[in-house]
This record gives C-alpha cells, structure tokens and sequence, in this order.
C-alpha cells in the first residue's frame, strides 16, 4: 500500500504498487476489495494520486488518469516532458500538477507539458532539502515538500522555499488535519 484515501461517502481507495488501485465500501458489512477499473483495464500499476474535491489524479506509466468524484474514469493527460523520472507523488495546484521525483519536483501544465524542474541547489538555502522528492500536498497557496533528506514548504507560484524547518531525515507522508500538518 503506498497511500490511501477515504471520500465523504465511505468508499476507501487503496493504491498499491503493483496490485492496481483498489476499493472498499466501508458502509457494507462485507466488502471485498474491487479493483478500479481505468480505461477498461483492471490491472495496471498505480500507486500515485491526489484530489483537488472535484477530480481526482492518478498517475500511472507516463499519464495522469482523469477520474470525477465518484471515480469515473473521464480521461488521460499523456506528459510531454523529458522523462523518465521515477515518480512518487502527484499533487495538482490551480491549473498546474506538480510530481515528486527522484530528480525534483516536475511542473507540468494541465495538459501534461512540463514547465519547469524545481531541485535542491546546495548553494541556495531556499531550494527544497533534496532532488529525492518523497510526497507533496497543498495547503493554501503553498506545496509541502517531503524528501529523503528533510521537509519544506515552497511557493507553488514561484518554486521558492518560503521556510526549510529544521527537520532531518527522510519525510515519507504529509497530512493535513484539523489541527494542521
């Protein structure tokens, strides 16, 4: 399992890294898990995805699968961009996604051009920890960056680190709760 999400309607989805992207009502008194079905495949490898409360993101070999709220599948953005990149995470802000990866932070445009390559410089303090980019999540107007080798908040207009916070160590999952991250 590589992350999970429950919707308001008692449906847990379940990615996993080689079993597909999995679901389970949790209102059912039994409930086997299905396995989501993407463009009339059941099987694929999709361990990555994020929401922004009215579509929802999956990122699967190269593409982003366009799901509605009730997890749909609506369509998929093949990425224009200078792949490969081993991606761990996908967040999407306004109209830009943005992937964690073993060499940075991809920005790509909605339609899946990349746009920009934001990576740790060891001579500017207010670049992210590490090009090892483990997790992303949006909060507000900003991105919290989880690396291999710390944590960070940057400006998801400018790709500038508003703070680095003295956290070590390797960040493998962000939340947001109520009380805050």
């Amino acid at each position: 399992i590589t992350r999970s999400i429950q919707d308001a309607d008692g449906n847990l989805y379940i990615c996993t890294a080689g079993d597909g992207l999995l679901h389970i009502d949790l209102k059912a008194v039994f409930s086997p898990f299905e396995l989501v079905k993407l463009n009339n495949k059941k099987y694929y490898n999709a361990h990555i995805w994020c929401t922004d409360s009215i579509k929802n993101f999956l990122y699967v070999n190269g593409e982003i699968a366009v799901f509605d709220n009730e997890f749909n599948y609506e369509k998929s953005i093949k990425l224009i961009t200078r792949l490969p990149y081993k991606v761990k995470s996908i967040t999407k802000f306004k109209n830009q996604f943005f992937l964690g990866s073993e060499s940075g932070i991809l920005v790509l445009d909605i339609e899946g051009r990349q746009i920009d390559l934001w990576q740790h410089n060891p001579k500017n303090g207010l670049s992210i920890p590490s090009n090892d980019v483990t997790n992303l999540l949006v909060v507000d107007d900003e991105i919290c960056v989880g690396t291999r080798k710390g944590f960070s908040t940057v400006n998801a207009s400018t790709g500038i680190s508003k703070k680095v916070d003295a956290i070590n160590g390797s960040i493998k999952t962000i939340t947001k709760t109520t009380a805050g991250l």
